[in-house]
């Protein structure tokens, strides 16, 4: 069960029956495939009423035991790719639309041993 405070409520004359879900999988953590997806939303005309970035890494362990490579991996899905593609999307977004991120839930647990 989603705990109240975390539970996202709207009025139903907000709620729409009739949405249409695009999806594309990608690797956001390669450049060459985030601007695939951008060229994707571009060729087929898709604006957003809703931009709802969720990807993200979490690695179980210290930060001081992560070697460059993941730290790389976590940098570039948890900010560069949730930046870049955001960015991306702003000229596509719909007069009143919304943007929401769920950051990555190791902050929750956060090992404070550096």
């Amino acid at each position: 069960m989603i705990p109240n405070h975390l539970q996202l409520r709207y009025p139903s004359s907000m709620i729409k029956a009739n949405i249409e879900i695009i999806t594309f999988a990608c690797n956001l953590v390669i450049e060459s495939q985030r601007q695939a997806l951008i060229n994707f939303v571009a060729e087929n005309n898709v604006t957003f009423e809703r931009l709802v970035n969720v990807a993200g890494v979490d690695i179980q362990k210290p930060f001081a035991d992560y070697t460059a490579e993941k730290i790389k991996l976590h940098v570039g899905v948890n900010v560069n790719a949730n930046v870049e593609l955001t960015h991306a999307f702003l000229p596509r977004l719909s007069e009143n639309a919304e943007i929401l991120t769920v950051s990555s839930m190791s902050s929750r647990n956060a090992s404070v041993s550096c």
